[in-house]
């Protein structure tokens, strides 16, 4: 079956100039599992059956190496599970963020994070939504399904959190979290406060046009 080494191998030339962290990651999906990173050789006991098992490159991205480490923390995230609904929250950013985003991932990135969590975080507490210590679990993705830049956060919240005094577990309502209309506010505000603070102390970079 084809594999995303085979287009590397077979098109990574098209790809033009890119960051070297990006060139490390085709390079080690492309030797991934072949002699390049060595391996070893089994043999059958019992009959002359032999096979050559090549060692995997380990990266992140790689899909072959990502299977593994993916279903293993799918595994440990749902022991984790409480015995109530769960909603599914996105947090996204406008376009005209994008290239800031771009020029600057980690600290975006970072930004997109804290703001969100302190999101969810600030109006669960409130006593009008929720009133309710909650916890979450956020997923970043940088690109939409047409593989264009589109920075957003996926969050898996529980319906319900721990009561101020943590005595008692408190329930949301089964058809929302929380309002959307609240949430965009405080989100929008948490991010352009952090976004202006990183500026006023020159983290942000500003490179081309």
């Amino acid at each position: 079956p084809l594999e995303i080494a085979d287009i590397f191998t077979e098109y990574g030339h098209l790809l033009g100039k890119m960051p070297l962290q990006h060139h490390k990651v085709i390079q080690a999906i492309k030797n991934c599992r072949t002699s390049v990173l060595g391996g070893h050789s089994l043999k059958c006991d019992s009959c002359d059956f032999n096979k050559n098992a090549y060692n995997s490159c380990r990266n992140r991205h790689c899909p072959k190496c990502g299977f593994t480490a993916r279903t293993r923390w799918i595994e440990k995230r749902t022991e984790e599970l409480f015995n109530c609904q769960y909603f599914h929250v996105v947090f996204t950013l406008p376009a005209e963020l994008r290239q800031l985003m771009l020029q600057n991932q980690k600290l975006c990135y970072d930004i997109l994070f804290k703001a969100s969590s302190e999101t969810l975080k600030e109006v669960a507490a409130n006593p009008k939504n929720l009133g309710a210590e909650i916890g979450c679990i956020g997923v970043l993705h940088t690109w939409a399904q047409n593989l264009m830049d589109h920075p957003h956060i996926h969050f898996i919240v529980p319906g319900g959190g721990l009561s101020h005094d943590r005595s008692k577990w408190i329930k949301s309502r089964k058809d929302f979290f929380a309002p959307v209309r609240i949430l965009s506010k405080v989100f929008r505000a948490k991010f352009l406060d952090h976004l202006e603070s990183a500026y006023d102390k020159g983290k942000l970079k500003f490179t081309g046009s």
